[in-house]
């Protein structure tokens, strides 16, 4: 219902809460008391991104936000429009997570820059919850609290800390109970939500930032979240989120609106204020319809009191006026001086965060970036990445499952292959071949291995979690490393005895050293394009080709040395070729050969491996065998070393921002 109350002969509008949703709302007189907080404000942002060739061969350009301003003070700042109005990247842009490509404009906090460690004093919640499936939810802010908080906070205090948000987001009932994904059975959409607003509030963020905190949420558990924000900006945070198409019992929590139309500022103030506004150009708001919902019709021109001309001579303007001035001046603002007033008005009234007051929430962040070392950011980790691997362990039995039938069947098909010339040879040359590319194709599984955690990486290196080559190393050293090395050691074990190669155990290390350096290149490979591509199907296609072109380069399969000079440097870059040949060499080396003698009278005539595979592999007769064997293995390691540090360069430079 609508009420009007006298206060110095002014009357006033406002919002007056029932049980069912009106537009014809009205002010207390009373004033609100100001909560103290930072003050984050935009000034003339617009941002544009290249549509690639546009008419005449030129780049196309795409405004994407067109001078927007306004300010976010403590409490809920929702930003609201239609689908593609610029909402999640005005959030972007606040948040500092937005390419500085193309983008104008200022963010300031408190009047002032963003501090470089602006991620470490704001939390940011991405729409598509980014939680760790195989930990719990108290593990989860564990995590998050490990890697956030300084080490000089004691256990102890993470632990209180811990326990007070699973008790204000009501998690304490799943606190124990894993996230889950499509393979594991874990909490349900709303308390991922709350788990993924839990992670961010670990720092207690001065700035919390949310993208359609709301989304695929029932009403029940979306009305949950919105009262958790509430409370939580009343405690002095600046929550500041983009919304679709809220609810009243949602829209009717927010302290100021943000609308957006096609990248344009259509009104940012309060709440209370904008039906009055829009009033006072012609849009009224008939009885018991949801605001929001009319809102978003004016600014898609649904409405059936729309006049273009109208609306669009408001579209480039940022008005905040007060209901009294438009029925009774119809005085406007302009944006500067409304930018101006408020900024003025939150610090006359202390609306601000002092120095010690970041200091009590962080520890001694001072400018650093990452509040831990490097080292401990890899031991959580390396943690991490063993529990989640022992937690969802089709990977470790598939890997387990497939090394042993393959030894088995690689024992079987070339069981006791013997010492003939004819026979022995062929079969100790076919085994070594389909071993060593059996330890390679294994690896093709990972091109996936960045590309499924993307952004996972992206959202926790940002949010100040950890370095990256924290992160490379604890995948290297926790997943690929040991799941290579075991594999390769089942096939080997069970296949070299029955199959009968060289009988001394130097021997058969040395082979399996050739496994291993082959299956560890072949990941180095399949990990270089899983950092450089965005999508799986690429970069497994682009594995299988390299893999391809390495077989081919191989001694066995073709005589490089008859080759094109052109062509056959290639071998040099083929991990098959290195291993291929330094296999045959250990293999080889040392042993006397029979031919098949055609009477039993006559002595058989015999030849030495080293014999057989200088004629079979073209080997430099100037070069000992020996050096000849460790050469290979010093290309494998430097293809491995080398393909690593690249993958790593690769992570370096992966998209965070668009």
């Amino acid at each position: 219902m609508l009420e009007r109350q006298s206060n110095g002969g002014v009357k006033n509008e406002a919002y007056v809460d029932t049980d069912r949703p009106t537009c014809q709302v009205t002010i207390d007189a009373m004033q609100k008391q100001e909560i103290r907080g930072p003050v984050l404000s935009f000034h003339d942002i617009s941002y544009n991104v290249d549509t690639g060739g546009g008419v005449g061969g030129h780049k196309g350009q795409k405004s994407i936000l067109n001078n927007l301003s306004g300010v976010m003070k403590p409490g809920l700042n929702a930003i609201l429009g239609p689908t593609g109005s610029g909402k999640t990247t005005l959030l972007d842009v606040l948040a500092g997570r937005k390419n500085q490509t193309g983008l104008t404009g200022s963010v300031l906090l408190n009047n002032q820059t963003l501090p470089s460690n602006f991620k470490c004093l704001s939390g940011y919640v991405i729409q598509n919850d980014i939680v760790t499936p195989t930990l719990t939810v108290r593990e989860n802010l564990w995590f998050s609290a490990h890697l956030r908080l300084p080490r000089t906070v004691s256990n102890q205090s993470k632990q209180e800390r811990i326990d007070q948000i699973l008790i204000d987001l009501n998690l304490t009932s799943c606190a124990d109970t894993k996230i889950g994904n499509e393979m594991i059975r874990g909490v349900s959409g709303g308390e991922k939500k709350r788990a993924s607003i839990g992670m961010e509030l670990i720092t207690a963020p001065t700035v919390l930032f949310l993208d359609e905190p709301t989304t695929g949420l029932d009403a029940s558990t979306a009305n949950a979240v919105m009262f958790l924000l509430k409370q939580l900006s009343q405690k002095g945070c600046t929550v500041i989120f983009s919304i679709h198409q809220p609810r009243y019992s949602i829209f009717k929590h927010f302290d100021t609106l943000t609308l957006l139309g096609e990248g344009h500022m259509v009104y940012q103030g309060s709440k209370h204020q904008v039906l009055p506004y829009f009033e006072s150009i012609g849009y009224t708001c008939e009885e018991h319809d949801n605001p929001a919902d009319f809102l978003l019709d004016v600014i898609n021109s649904d409405s059936p009191a729309f006049e273009s001309n109208v609306f669009f001579s408001f579209l480039f303007f940022f008005i905040f006026i007060p209901a009294s001035n438009v029925k009774s001046e119809g005085r406007k603002s302009s944006l500067s001086e409304h930018l101006s007033s408020l900024y003025k008005e939150s610090i006359q009234q202390d609306s601000y965060i002092e120095e010690k007051d970041v200091s009590e929430m962080k520890g001694t962040v001072s400018d650093l970036e990452y509040t831990t070392s490097t080292m401990y950011q890899f031991m959580k980790l390396f943690q991490r990445e063993l529990v989640g691997l022992f937690r969802n362990p089709a990977a470790l039995i598939a890997n387990v499952t497939i090394n042993i039938l393959s030894g088995l069947i690689f024992g079987i098909l070339y069981f006791n292959i013997g010492m003939s010339q004819t026979v022995g040879v062929q079969n100790r040359f076919g085994v070594l071949y389909f071993m060593l590319t059996k330890a390679m194709f294994d690896n093709a599984a990972i091109a996936d291995l960045f590309i499924k955690e993307r952004s996972l990486f992206v959202h926790e290196y940002i949010s100040g979690y950890y370095r990256v080559i924290s992160y490379f190393l604890a995948k290297l050293l926790a997943v690929v490393i040991p799941l290579n090395t075991v594999g390769v050691l089942l096939t080997s074990v069970i296949a070299y005895w029955m199959v009968g190669l060289k009988a001394d155990v130097s021997s058969f290390f040395i082979f399996f050293l050739f496994c291993v350096l082959i299956s560890l290149s072949a990941a180095s490979i399949v990990l270089f394009y899983s950092a450089s591509f965005s999508n799986s199907s690429v970069a497994s296609l682009v594995t299988t080709l390299t893999f391809v072109f390495s077989l081919l380069f191989n001694s066995l399969t073709i005589n490089v040395g008859s080759m094109f000079k052109w062509v056959s440097w290639i071998k040099y870059l083929s991990i098959s070729h290195y291993s291929f040949t330094g296999a045959a060499i250990n293999e080889f080396s040392g042993l006397i050969f029979q031919a098949k003698c055609f009477s039993p009278n006559s002595t058989c005539p015999t030849k030495w491996g080293e014999t057989i595979i200088q004629e079979r592999l073209s080997l430099n007769t100037s070069e000992t065998i020996e050096w000849q064997l460790w050469q290979n293995v010093l290309a494998l390691v430097c293809i491995f070393m080398g393909m690593l540090v690249l993958t790593y360069v690769q992570l370096t430079r992966t998209k965070l921002y668009t």
